[in-house]
């Protein structure tokens, strides 16, 4: 009778256990088949969480490393041409030294509307153009040439003028942008109020010179000056001759410094502002 309840009791528990078999079998044949039937789903689920993952990971490492500097933020000086070194002093020249500089405008002597302003005058058995350019630092020389070198390669293009005569005119009678004319209305050439309907600045010595809003209009006047009425005939001249340039502004009277030409001519060499000319 044991015996008999001891083989049925074996007999069921190996039932169970087959059954149990069973049971895993079909459970591991229905994760087979589910993984078959949605393998790609279950890719893509896995390829989503990968990135979200590390999108949040790559978020985290940003919230704790300083971030650098975006390069495109950073400020950017405009474009120029390469500076032309200096060379020697010509002899062409004669120069005397000068020991007095002419005062630099103050907050007290700016123009208003109306004003009549102080101006400085340089004897002219003193001073010539070329000489008082040459009492300004060679820093702010290069610096005068890097700013407006571009801009006068813009106005030959535009106007057949040569760049070196341009950059060199701006040099000489702004003494490299040193002078209160051009510091005071951005005047550069020292063009003065003849037909003028602009803006004004008048000096106690009677004379009055043209005023404007930024140097770059300077620069634009300055090429239409030279490009019409008596000086209307430079145009036919090459814009890679500044000698002729330099000899006509002298002939057509654009200054009253005497050897105005050659004091030009000194000014592109020593500076090889001709470099700018094609």
């Amino acid at each position: 009778m044991v015996f008999l309840k001891n083989i049925q009791h074996t007999s069921k528990r190996a039932f169970k256990e087959l059954q149990d078999e069973i049971k895993s079998e079909q459970r591991s044949e229905r994760i087979a088949s589910f993984l078959k039937q949605n393998s790609l789903k279950i890719l893509i689920i896995a390829f989503v969480v990968f990135i979200i993952l590390r999108k949040d990971f790559s978020f985290h490492l940003n919230l704790t490393t300083p971030s650098k500097p975006d390069p495109q933020e950073e400020t950017l000086p405009p474009a120029a041409l390469p500076l032309p070194e200096e060379k020697a002093k010509s002899p062409s020249i004669k120069e005397k030294t000068i020991t007095e500089k002419p005062p630099l405008p103050t907050a007290e002597n700016k123009p208003s509307k109306g004003s009549v302003l102080h101006i400085y005058t340089a004897p002219a058995s003193q001073l010539t153009a070329f000489q008082r350019l040459e009492r300004v630092t060679a820093p702010m020389k290069k610096a005068y040439i890097k700013r407006f070198s571009r801009v006068s390669v813009d106005e030959m293009k535009r106007f057949g003028i040569p760049a070196s005569i341009t950059l060199a005119q701006a040099m000489l009678q702004s003494e490299a942008g040193t002078h209160q004319i051009a510091q005071l209305g951005s005047n550069h050439f020292q063009l003065n109020c003849d037909n003028w309907l602009g803006e004004r600045m008048d000096f106690d010595n009677g004379m009055c010179f043209r005023k404007y809003v930024s140097p770059w209009r300077s620069f634009r006047d300055h090429s239409q000056f030279i490009t019409r009425g008596k000086y209307a005939a430079l145009k036919k001249l090459p814009r890679t001759d500044f000698v002729s340039w330099a000899n006509e502004l002298e002939e057509l009277g654009f200054s009253t410094e005497k050897d105005y030409a050659l004091q030009l001519i000194k000014t592109i060499q020593t500076y090889e502002l001709n470099k700018l000319d094609y």
